[in-house]
């Protein structure tokens, strides 16, 4: 196995894992409102870290449009191309709970500044 890989993969497990306590216990009343948007971020960028160093472990083979898997999927006999999906699908959802998180952050500023509405099509009101 890439023992960098995993190394670095503990790393930000143990930094994910800090950014959650802070922001459950730590996060100032004014900034609950976007807290349950950067928790969604945060939990698909530590789930996207798992699957990248640990499930799926992808050594590229360059300049060949190859790779090797050295993670534990294809060790239990599964399929590459299960973690490349996997691994997809992972970064899809950093994507888009980014995406949802800049929206609600505009929702707020829109909000304080009195500048108008926005439309009510991803906002769920909880009031």
């Amino acid at each position: 196995m890439l023992y960098y890989m995993h190394i670095a993969s503990g790393i930000t497990l143990l930094a994910s894992s800090i950014v959650f306590y802070l922001m459950l216990t730590r996060t100032p009343q004014t900034g609950k409102a976007l807290v349950e948007h950067l928790m969604a971020v945060q939990f698909f960028i530590t789930f996207n870290d798992l699957v990248l160093c640990v499930l799926f472990c992808c050594i590229p083979l360059f300049p060949l449009p190859a790779g090797f898997c050295e993670g534990v999927l294809c060790a239990m006999g599964i399929s590459p191309h299960v973690g490349l999906v996997l691994l997809c699908f992972s970064l899809g959802y950093v994507a888009a709970s980014i995406v949802l998180c800049f929206y609600a952050k505009h929702r707020a500023v829109v909000e304080l500044t009195k500048h108008g509405s926005t439309s009510n099509f991803l906002h769920t009101n909880k009031n």
